[in-house]
């Protein structure tokens, strides 16, 4: 929710577990579990990003990033797509290109330039590395660009549990109101990418029928989750739902396709079959999993 996080318990067989949340985080977006799973760190109005405790859900610390650091980027649009992240040993956050240490919340560690206005930053699990967008940066003395990966231009990004691939994505939201680029923006939203996360080269291009909400990796890295947002003619949202892959599966044959595009065209009318990219397969035949996001 773009007002509140819920925190529930979830049963190995039934999944979500009570009618009610363990734990409601107001005015926290795009929430996410530091690594020892001890604190949760989210986004919230004001550029503001808030850390909790776990637990009790007790507010720990409020980062605020300085206006005069986010320049062009200080738009509603914009803030719509923050996201915070704990580094690989939960000491530092990265929110809004700004690098904190929280317990030091009234000075940030480091502010790296920005290059485009959208593309949440990651941490690498392995190396010393952050990605923001498209650029690579080195997170020791100096916090030198490292390189550039111009295929996750503005793109989310998502590291694989084992630090090898990497997920990029542009979420559904992240349009610009001009039409001089809108068609161009247009081009890579109904996709997500895979790249080789020590090299950085390009893996696979999945494409999509719908726009991507959000992308999550199971800790085995075996499963590869995308919440797909289906909108009408008139922009309208028409709900979610959630499509699983299989890591490292090969893709379907053609005339497997084509059998499984027909059967789900007579069930319910909606059935999408050409989402799959080689590396990569669809493993639900795009279930849906609830309501609109």
């Amino acid at each position: 929710s773009d007002r509140e996080a819920r925190l529930w318990e979830l049963d190995d067989t039934e999944g979500i577990s009570g009618d009610a949340p363990m734990l409601v985080l107001p005015d926290c977006a795009s929430a996410a579990w530091s690594h020892g799973r001890d604190r949760i760190v989210g986004t919230a109005a004001g550029w503001r990003t808030l850390v909790y405790d776990g637990e009790t859900g007790a507010l720990l610390h409020t980062l605020s990033t300085p206006a005069a650091h986010l320049g062009a980027a200080a738009s509603s649009r914009v803030q719509r797509t923050r996201r915070a992240v704990f580094s690989p040993d939960d000491d530092m956050v990265l929110s809004d290109g700004v690098l904190w240490d929280p317990r030091v919340p009234s000075q940030a560690i480091h502010r790296f330039d920005r290059f485009a206005h959208y593309g949440g930053g990651a941490f690498h699990p392995s190396r010393p590395e952050v990605i923001i967008s498209s650029a690579v940066w080195d997170v020791r003395l100096g916090f030198k660009l490292l390189r550039w990966v111009p295929s996750l231009d503005q793109m989310h990004t998502v590291f694989s549990p084992r630090g090898d691939a990497l997920y990029g994505f542009l979420r559904y939201f992240e349009e610009p109101t001009l039409q001089s680029t809108r068609t161009h923006v247009r081009k890579y939203k109904h996709l997500f990418r895979t790249v080789d996360a020590v090299t950085y080269a390009d893996i696979a291009t999945v494409e999509l029928r719908d726009n991507v909400g959000d992308l999550f990796v199971d800790h085995d890295d075996e499963l590869l989750a995308v919440m797909e947002v289906p909108r009408d003619m008139f922009g309208s949202s028409l709900g979610s739902w959630c499509r699983l892959y299989e890591v490292g599966r090969v893709k379907a044959s053609l005339s497997d396709d084509e059998d499984q595009e027909e059967e789900e065209a007579e069930s319910d009318g909606a059935g999408d079959d050409d989402d799959d990219d080689d590396g990569m397969s669809d493993a639900t035949g795009g279930a849906a999993l609830g309501a609109a996001g």
